[in-house]
């Protein structure tokens, strides 16, 4: 096959640049939500990629590269749940979810030392786990989707969860097609578009409304502002305390409750609501009151005494200094100022 770009192959391979820099754009946003949503729209674009690649014909010039692409298919569906999932899973969880790709990559690593009369037996047991592992997950998907409470199933994350079931009757019909022999190349560029369509949907909107995806749906939901358990609240507090204190995000001047709900995978309004009934203190006094630790170990750390006050405010967190100043008055009784000319 000579190696040439068609009006389809075209498009396909505009589609796919959107797709790799849509990812990059999502990463950006630098959260646990993101990075699976990343995830999930970076290793489509990368398999679309290859079948781009072997569309124009260019796959036999550079086929052990392009190989690797076809392998990231198996990350799609397990960065999606993970990103469906209400709560972040810890790193131990996420690498267990990675181990079908690891395995994938290896076997192309010794590709080359396989028996060539075994290589299609091979590659058929790569496509039939490839679409076993992704009906496992859309199963999982609808299970945890199904498992949340009522005021978790925002219609919005309804429609995710259906778009990537689209997508997975699309990855598994395009095999059912192809291994019944009635695969043509319009229908693998039909197959093709209707996936991205797909994919890139999720990728948008996932992007743009994560309030929506996972806080609730609208403010007038009943559900919105639901009570918790005081057991819940504790729950919650610990969780807060122990994510405060791993990764300090009260650091980041321009840190916001939804940075926080989306790297814990808890509601803004629960974590505002177990503040108050726990701590008695709403969001803001609860990210202050860390900022206000941190400024004071600066500040009795001998090594500091150089240190401008502002310095000190701004690496702590705080970008104004009248709250600064305020906080070390409500805690301390005295400025800032006051309090390292009494340590000196």
């Amino acid at each position: 096959m000579e190696a040439s770009l068609d009006t389809w192959t075209s498009l396909f391979l505009i589609g796919t640049s959107f797709g790799i820099f849509l990812s990059i754009i999502i990463f950006t946003g630098r959260t646990y939500r993101n990075t699976m949503l990343g995830l999930t729209v970076l290793s489509f674009s990368l398999a679309i990629l290859y079948y781009v690649i072997f569309w124009t014909g260019y796959y036999m010039r550079i086929h052990y590269i392009v190989a690797w692409f076809s392998r990231f298919s198996l990350l799609t569906a397990p960065a999606f749940y993970l990103y469906i999932k209400p709560e972040r899973v810890k790193t131990k969880t996420i690498l267990l979810h990675l181990i079908p790709v690891f395995l994938a990559l290896v076997s192309l690593l010794l590709e080359p030392y396989y028996p060539r009369d075994l290589l299609p037996t091979i590659l058929l047991s790569w496509d039939i786990v490839q679409n076993a592992q992704i009906i496992v997950y859309a199963i999982l998907i609808v299970i945890t989707f199904n498992n949340q409470s009522k005021s978790s199933k925002t219609k919005l994350k309804k429609r995710l969860v259906y778009f990537f079931l689209g997508y997975v009757l699309c990855f598994v019909g395009y095999y059912v097609i192809y291994y019944g022999g009635q695969l043509i190349i319009q229908l693998d560029y039909a197959i093709s578009f209707l996936s991205m369509v797909f994919v890139y949907y999720i990728g948008i909107v996932g992007f743009k409304h994560p309030n929506k995806l996972f806080d609730k749906d609208s403010v007038n939901d009943k559900y919105a502002k639901s009570a918790i358990t005081e057991n819940y609240a504790l729950q919650i507090c610990n969780k807060l305390d122990a994510y405060f204190n791993e990764k300090k995000p009260y650091l980041d001047g321009n840190l916001r409750i939804l940075n926080v709900s989306n790297e814990i995978g808890i509601s803004q309004h629960h974590i505002s609501q177990a503040l108050n009934m726990y701590l008695d203190k709403n969001f803001n006094d609860y990210v202050n009151e860390r900022r206000f630790e941190h400024a004071k170990r600066l500040i009795e750390d001998v090594s500091n005494q150089e240190m401008r006050i502002n310095e000190i405010a701004f690496n702590s967190g705080f970008n104004n200094k009248t709250t600064f100043n305020n906080i070390f008055k409500k805690h301390l009784g005295k400025t800032p100022k006051e309090y390292k000319e009494e340590i000196k």
